[in-house]
């Protein structure tokens, strides 16, 4: 079979968007969680929903490692401070890694 490269875009949204309903346990669940990190976490759901941050960061850290994407935002990382070892340049990282994993990421 040849995919062409909208079919494998399509194969590889869909095979993510299987692992992710296989981490959170069923669709059912993965249909009340997938957009609940902008909220108050589902105390019903917390593991879930921590087990889908957690595949959602690394997804994101393999596919986009880090010098291969950039973004201009709005997010007060450089007011933010994470941990004192750390540099803004690394505040607005994690700032922008939360925000897409979160608010963006089936953008």
């Amino acid at each position: 079979m040849n995919m062409g490269s909208r079919d494998m875009k399509n194969y590889k949204v869909g095979r993510a968007i299987c692992d992710q309903i296989r981490v959170a346990g069923s669709v059912k669940i993965y249909n009340r969680i997938k957009n609940s990190f902008t909220g108050p976490p589902d105390i019903y759901f917390i593991k879930e929903q921590l087990a889908l941050y957690k595949w959602r960061k690394q997804f994101f850290l393999a596919h986009f490692p880090e010098d291969t994407w950039s973004t201009d935002c709005n997010f007060g990382c450089v007011n933010q401070n994470f941990s004192p070892e750390i540099t803004k340049n690394q505040n607005h990282r994690m700032a922008a890694i939360h925000y897409n994993i979160t608010e963006n990421f089936d953008q």
